[in-house]
């Protein structure tokens, strides 16, 4: 039986906790030992791993130089030895390398959101055993920073209950959700931008701001736009989800996982064409793109749905039917099983 180690610094929403929650869990279906270690604070998500039989431990870090999380985890790792451990996160690397090396580490999630790894960190990662890559436009970047021969790719997975949601297209006349990490780059600001523009032609357009929130000057000199709400942490989107009439994804980068679980309760998803994003929706047909940036060019792709229902209907159809068919946990599971018998 094999037995991986998973370490990450948050299991606050986001990609790489979703993906990492989706293994630890998918493992032990597939009779490999599964365990996670968080370095800082766990979420409702570090409780349904524990329900599912995942141990889980969180170190309690709670600021950079912090030396005892980093001695627990020394402890951890030499008291239960695995045979992956496999990090998510530069902040996981560091640790893991500062506690442990580099012999058997696996690592994800390990890039800035945009450009090149400082040098410590692609020193790092041309270092660990594996690099596992979710998606092609990751893997290139992987290799861009020295890591090529150790990049491995598998598909990213939806974690949300599919069978659950059904497609019901308006539970509010006009709102639009963004969920995730509310980070500069993942666009918020553009899409305030864009409310206050369509806001001219629909006055009762909501915005829905699900996720931790953004710093003060991500929104800096926007407060005058109206109908914009901030919801804050939420460990499950699925009801903001079902509330939607549009999904935005209006980042420069990431939001991979946020567009599967939109595309997976059968919305129409309005997306930044960034390179991972392209490789989950097809423009035109199981959702729509624009150039991240072009505030315009978002409420003109919004528009285009919000006055036209059966479009959003046929592009949520065609979503929900690509991820059941090609980005299902038990799809992310399989591949990365082979990993392990390949190890």
């Amino acid at each position: 039986m094999k037995s991986v180690l998973f370490v990450i610094s948050s299991l606050e929403y986001s990609g790489a906790a979703r993906q990492l929650t989706l293994l630890a869990s998918g493992l032990l279906r597939e009779r490999a030992r599964a365990g996670v270690c968080v370095l800082g604070a766990t979420s409702p998500w570090g409780d349904d791993l524990r329900a599912a039989g995942v141990e889980v431990e969180a170190l309690g870090r709670r600021r950079a130089f912090d030396v005892w999380p980093f001695l627990a985890l020394r402890r951890r790792l030499h008291a239960s030895p695995t045979d992956v451990v496999h990090v998510w996160g530069t902040a996981a690397l560091r640790a893991v390398a500062m506690t442990k090396g580099f012999r058997d580490v696996w690592a994800s999630a390990a890039l800035p959101p945009l450009g090149a790894p400082g040098r410590i960190d692609a020193w790092l990662l041309r270092r660990v055993k594996r690099v596992v890559a979710f998606g092609e436009a990751e893997a290139s970047r992987y290799r861009a920073a020295g890591a090529a021969e150790r990049v491995h790719v598998v598909r990213p997975a939806c974690g949300l209950r599919i069978a659950d949601c059904g497609l019901r297209i308006e539970e509010h006349p006009r709102s639009v959700v963004v969920v995730g990490p509310l980070l500069a780059h993942k666009g918020v600001r553009d899409a305030v931008w864009a409310t206050d523009i369509l806001h001219y032609l629909y006055p009762d357009l909501e915005l829905l701001l699900v996720g931790n929130p953004p710093p003060a000057r991500v929104l800096d000199g926007l407060g005058h736009v109206g109908g914009v709400r901030l919801v804050g942490r939420c460990p499950d989107v699925t009801p903001y989800l079902e509330r939607a009439t549009v999904v935005w994804v209006p980042g420069r980068a990431g939001g991979v996982s946020a567009a599967l679980e939109a595309m997976a309760a059968g919305k129409a998803v309005v997306a930044g064409r960034s390179p991972g994003i392209a490789e989950v929706i097809e423009d035109g047909v199981s959702g729509l793109l624009f150039e991240p940036g072009d505030k315009t060019g978002l409420a003109r792709q919004t528009r285009s749905l919000l006055d036209d229902p059966d479009r959003r209907r046929i592009l949520g159809e065609e979503a929900r039917r690509r991820v059941t068919e090609r980005f299902t946990p038990e799809q992310l599971v399989a591949q990365y099983v082979s990993l392990l018998d390949n190890a």
